[in-house]
């Protein structure tokens, strides 16, 4: 007897798959029909309980009111069958010696029983019984119920396939479901990184934009206001100590002012070209001012010819970044 994890306990519940019920009631249905061609009302129907290692009655019909009653295997007419996996006919069941003691049985006379096994979980045994005197089973009957146990197993079978099928196809709407979920998710963080992403191209571009007026606005104090306040210092007849000092001052100043682009570029450029420009001074790549610009490639190389053209760097050899460099010592 195969044995499937998915059954448990007394019958078939196979975990709320289908309910017990349902396979109750499909149980009596088909002993009732086998019933009707034998001509005998009454019937049973034994399920095997694999943790407690014995039969109870699950369906009861016509005198059979033995709902619950609980056998182990070998023990009267359906323990017998169990045991051997044989079909077996008692056409004297009261004076067999191999009968249950319980006087709901007093009435029964001509019993037979044979087993269902299911390819999926466990099976039982399955019956008939007279309870008028003189009537028996013949091996016709035993052929008839044999057909209607097969049907009984081939009927679990499917009720259990279909019943499983019917989980796993929930259980992918489920996983179909979680996943949607996750792709919405998904989607919602993809758009909040994209509009992080401009936020910061916005603020990078208004950081850039604030150090370009800032090194215009010292460079134009330091040249407009501070330098021409020294040189009139340099011609007022300094001793010795006072020029040392306007000296470095001037020294100090003009260093201050080489870590600034060149007046030029201020003075020509446009605000994107003097913010490729800066980059261009501190060493940046193309591609390292796109990324940090949020630019293709294509538009700084556009910005980078303008450039050149305002500067009127008609050497094509001549590196960019060297012009800023020597713009800053002259």
């Amino acid at each position: 007897m195969s044995k499937d994890p998915t059954y448990s306990g007394i019958g078939i519940s196979l975990k709320g798959l289908i309910s017990r019920q349902e396979i109750l009631d499909l149980m009596e249905a088909i002993i009732a029909l086998a019933g009707n061609l034998v001509g005998t009302p009454n019937g049973y129907a034994y399920f095997y309980d694999p943790e407690e290692k014995n039969l109870e009655v699950q369906v009861s019909l016509g005198c059979f009111e033995i709902v619950g009653l609980q056998i182990g295997p070998g023990e009267g007419l359906a323990g017998r069958v169990w045991k051997t996996g044989q079909p077996l006919v008692v056409n004297n069941y009261i004076k067999w010696p191999g009968r249950i003691r319980d006087n709901r049985f007093d009435r029964l006379c001509g019993a037979v029983g044979v087993p269902f096994k299911p390819k999926f979980g466990v099976g039982g045994v399955m019956g008939l019984g007279y309870a008028k005197e003189g009537k028996g089973f013949c091996q016709r009957d035993i052929a008839i119920l044999n057909q209607f146990s097969l049907l009984a197993s081939i009927a679990l079978d499917n009720a259990y396939l279909h019943a499983k099928l019917e989980q796993e196809l929930k259980e992918r709407k489920r996983l179909e479901d979680a996943l949607t979920q996750r792709e919405r998710e998904l989607e919602v963080k993809a758009t909040d990184l994209e509009e992080l992403n401009t936020a910061l191209g916005v603020l990078l571009r208004r950081r850039d934009e604030d150090k370009i007026e800032l090194e215009k606005k010292v460079l134009f104090n330091i040249k407009q206001l501070v330098q021409p306040c020294i040189t009139e210092l340099e011609k007022s007849g300094l001793d010795g100590r006072q020029a040392a000092y306007i000296k470095i001052l001037r020294s100090n100043l003009d260093d201050i002012v080489s870590r600034f682009l060149p007046i030029v570029s201020l003075d020509y450029l446009t605000p994107a070209e003097i913010r490729i420009a800066n980059f261009i001074k501190y060493g940046k790549t193309t591609k390292e001012v796109a990324d940090l610009l949020c630019l293709s490639v294509e538009t700084v190389n556009s910005h980078r010819k303008h450039i050149r053209k305002k500067l009127g760097i008609t050497n094509k050899k001549r590196y960019l970044g060297s012009f800023f460099l020597m713009s800053e010592n002259m």
